[in-house]
């Protein structure tokens, strides 16, 4: 387990690096008052294994902001361990908040030597890892080599990021995975709070987490002890959705209601093709060609295929805000605003899609009142071993009857089975 690695994947965000935010670096000043110190454990015994020794995470809710904090402590009893070790990589988002370091101290025979102590910093890198893949993610990465460390030491850092995402309309979310058993760490802790008079909802996704919420000042805290307890146990071949990770979620959504108001707005067609530009003029040779809805949204399709390419930019925004038709074809790229291009284009040919209300699955409305069996063998073909229904870009949530009816029968189906009707063999 590389600790840096999980402390940086408790609070990494995807986000730009092309415009000049106060995040671009990061900010060394002590952690704010409402975080708890954790003490850190003996790590003279003889028993203390190398590896992580603390791990702890404190998240606080404040209106529209997420401060994550994480204290992590790494004993490096080897030479292995302190060369695979010694280099802290943390990434964080510049657009959506700060990377703030409280502290990096190497702890030596009961003495704290602060490695930061003779001026040295965290170096600033933009490594777009997935460039291969046609995204641009703007991610940051601060690195630090940390000079002095010896075998037998260990390392501590104590670092915070701040998130606030302008596209959530005020609403804050975070999710974190949670420390379960059989986990090799000698000390680790997770603390939620926020303040008490919002409207903040949480859930533990883990049967195994006995956690309440206790009032402290202005602010609720829900304090986690972990590891938690292990797992239930699920074959390595067992299909994704079986095999879940203890997260714990929290949002300040009110409802998916509210998902869809705040969301809804950004994937609104109406006015987005300007009258008499390239693109309108596009639109309108596709009306021109053939009054066939189905055709029109082939040659629709076409035209984003043949002169827009693919890159995901999740730059300023894009994670969550679409990419608008008019900027898609300007600059003939795009992922988001690539998909939004033809639909948007093709509603003004008359094929306009109709999104669907967050929260509400399709397939059960359509399915609802017909008889299980039948229902079961509609959803079987192709996608329905991976957890999918038959209807594009919905996935029956968990609860779902008809995803534990597929479930069933996909797991009864001999290897190979085939559909009748698509030839789609259950794999």
């Amino acid at each position: 387990m590389n600790i840096w690695r999980g402390a940086a994947c408790a609070v990494v965000v995807v986000v730009p690096a092309q415009i000049a935010w106060a995040g671009e670096q990061p900010l060394y000043a002590p952690a704010p008052g409402w975080i708890t110190v954790a003490k850190l454990p003996d790590t003279a015994t003889g028993g203390t294994a190398a590896g992580p020794v603390l791990y702890d995470v404190q998240q606080r809710v404040d209106g529209a902001t997420v401060w994550n904090y994480v204290d992590t402590a790494l004993k490096l009893d080897t030479p292995e361990a302190l060369s695979q070790s010694s280099n802290l990589t943390l990434a964080w988002a510049p657009d959506k908040g700060d990377l703030i370091i409280h502290q990096v101290a190497i702890i030596r025979n009961g003495e704290e030597i602060d490695a930061l102590a003779g001026g040295q910093k965290f170096t600033v890198l933009r490594r777009e890892q997935t460039l291969e893949q046609r995204e641009l993610t703007g991610v940051l990465s601060a690195t630090l080599a940390v000079e002095g460390l010896r075998v037998g030491d260990v390392l501590r850092l104590r670092m915070s990021t701040t998130v606030k995402d302008a596209a959530l309309g005020g609403r804050a979310q975070l999710a974190l995975p949670l420390v379960a058993e059989p986990a090799p760490i000698k000390a680790a802790s997770y603390k939620l709070s926020w303040r008490t008079g919002d409207a903040t909802q949480w859930k533990v996704l883990s049967g195994n987490v006995d956690a309440q919420p206790k009032r402290v000042g202005e602010f609720s805290e829900l304090p986690i002890v972990m590891p938690i307890a292990k797992l239930a146990e699920i074959p390595e071949d067992a299909p994704g959705r079986f095999q879940r990770l203890p997260l714990i979620e929290a949002s300040t959504f009110a409802s998916w209601a509210d998902v869809s108001k705040i969301m809804a707005p950004l994937y609104a067609t109406d006015g987005t093709i300007s009258a008499g530009s390239a693109l309108a003029g596009e639109v309108a040779t596709i009306k021109a060609a053939t009054n066939d809805p189905l055709k029109r949204t082939a040659m629709a399709l076409q035209l984003v295929q043949d002169k827009v390419r693919y890159l995901a930019v999740g730059m300023d925004g894009g994670n969550y805000v679409p990419q608008t038709p008019a900027k898609t074809w300007d600059v003939r790229y795009g992922y988001r605003g690539r998909s939004r291009a033809r639909p948007r284009g093709h509603g003004r040919t008359g094929r306009g899609p109709r999104p669907e209300r967050a929260g509400v699955q399709p397939c059960y409305r359509r399915c609802k009142g017909r008889r299980r069996d039948a229902v079961a063998r509609r959803h079987r073909p192709r996608r329905a071993a991976r957890g999918y229904s038959r209807h594009p870009g919905v996935r029956p949530c968990a609860a779902s009857p008809h995803r534990r009816r597929r479930t069933d029968q996909d797991r009864s189906a001999p290897a190979g089975a085939t559909d009748r009707r698509s030839g789609a063999g259950s794999r």
